[in-house]
């Protein structure tokens, strides 16, 4: 018996058939067109953060060898690779240069693991901002309100301001958020995200009354230290310990099990091998190597952790000293490390405080004062060179008192506070020295806790 196809066989034959002609053309095409990428971050002409890491995201899993043997940035740019699924990120050793523009390319010939290659040289251009600063205003205000401003001092603008306040703060590595200590009705404290342009908080920390405070972002940003004080019934306010947040998720932990390790004011080494903070039970910086565990203690009596250098090898801090009868601040460095020692900055017996360490290594900031005042009651801006202890003196004016000092991301740059010891009442200022032009820039007025935003 013959059979026939009925007009429902032949439509179903025909769909069958179109989906056949067109999975083999959707094939074809792919192989001519080939791998591409789907996003790149910054985007292409994109201003951007200098110190924010390049990432460019594949449309299919790749060979990364293959990859990363392509990849290019052009001016030549030192840095480390690593990826996330389909996603390259290159994270450049230093921070690129601003206003510079730079043009990253991958060249044909990478292949994914399904076996189709890059047809075509793949390539974008980014060109990092300027740093701008940040700082909180009115220093002489209760509550204080987050500002930002162009590192000229011009156009300065509030961002972010809370009910109650802000205590502190701390920009992200790449300068696209903002860790701020936001203030209860109760003086409590938690710690929340912002974003660089101070829209969407969220809160990361539940310290339930108790005052959370002092955000340290690890060097990949991937993780924020912090001091946690839990609640008190004394009204006096528990004992500081030092905890971890992951900002992305909110969960946190205590950085040692054992709640007798008391701690304040975490600083990571800028390799985020180390973090250091100050151990009140111990009155000394414990320092931990965060590879295997290991802990040691600095003796001081500052209650400062101190800075670090670029490598992580060494960390200057500030003591207490003592000539005959005179107690006053020096600074020491620590050589850290199975074969570490431990030895004076500088020689003279001088008031020396708040060392600073330069990201690019080549200088420590600290405040000078002489012992017998010649000089005037206020410190001043000093810079050593840690390799041959060359010292050059910076800011040469007895009315005023120099402190919190804190480098640009470049290294040109030195952001510091200054106040008038002779006008009443003492209004903190924000002031910027540039090394290349010797420049000192008046940026704002009553202004406290200045930092940079990458």
């Amino acid at each position: 018996m013959k059979q026939t196809m009925d007009t429902f066989d032949r439509l179903v034959a025909g769909i069958i058939a179109a989906l056949v002609v067109a999975i083999g053309i959707v094939i074809a095409l792919g192989d001519r067109v080939g791998v591409i990428v789907t996003l790149t971050t910054p985007g292409d002409r994109q201003s951007s953060s200098s110190t924010a890491p390049i990432s460019l995201t594949f449309s299919q899993p790749m060979d990364t060898a293959g990859v990363e043997d392509r990849f290019s940035i052009e001016p030549a740019v030192e840095g480390t690779m690593r990826w996330e699924g389909n996603m390259l990120i290159f994270r450049p050793d230093q921070p690129l240069t601003p206003q510079r523009t730079y043009t990253v390319t991958v060249e044909a010939g990478a292949q994914s693991l399904l076996e189709r290659r890059v047809i075509r040289p793949q390539t974008w251009s980014l060109t990092p901002r300027l740093p701008r600063v940040i700082y909180l205003a009115p220093a002489d205000a209760d509550a204080r309100s987050l500002w930002v401003a162009e590192s000229d001092g011009s156009q300065p603008r509030r961002i972010y301001a809370p009910e109650h306040g802000l205590y502190d703060f701390a920009p992200s590595p790449d300068g696209e958020q903002i860790a701020v200590t936001v203030y209860e009705a109760d003086q409590s404290a938690d710690i929340w995200l912002i974003d660089a342009a101070g829209a969407n908080p969220r809160r990361i920390t539940d310290c339930q009354g108790g005052f959370c405070a002092s955000p340290a972002w690890s060097p990949d940003g991937r993780q924020i230290a912090f001091d946690h004080q839990g609640p008190s019934t004394t009204g006096s306010g528990g004992s500081s310990r030092v905890w971890l947040v992951d900002p992305a998720t909110g969960q946190s932990a205590p950085l040692f099990q054992d709640d007798q390790v008391l701690g304040f004011d975490p600083v990571w080494s800028p390799d985020g091998n180390r973090l250091a903070f100050f151990d009140g039970n111990s009155q000394a910086i414990r320092v931990i190597d965060l590879s295997n565990g290991d802990t040691f203690r600095l003796p001081s009596m500052m209650g400062e952790a101190g800075s670090f250098s670029p490598d992580g090898a060494q960390l200057a801090y500030a003591d207490i000293k003592q000539v005959g009868r005179q107690f006053y601040p020096d600074i020491m460095l620590a050589h850290l490390g199975i074969d570490g020692g431990l030895e004076p900055l500088l020689d003279q017996a001088e008031e020396n405080q708040a060392p600073t360490w330069s990201p690019d290594g080549k200088w420590i900031a600290f405040g000078h004062r002489l012992l017998n005042r010649e000089q005037g009651f206020g410190f001043q801006l000093m810079l050593i060179d840690p390799a041959g202890r060359w010292i050059q003196q910076i800011t040469d004016d007895p009315g005023y008192n120099n402190s919190l000092f804190a480098w640009s991301p470049g290294s040109d740059r030195i952001l510091l506070h200054r106040f008038d010891l002779q006008s009443a009442p003492d209004t903190l200022e924000l002031w910027v020295y540039g090394l290349d032009d010797g420049s000192l820039t008046r940026l704002v007025d009553n202004a406290f806790g200045g930092q940079w935003l990458p």
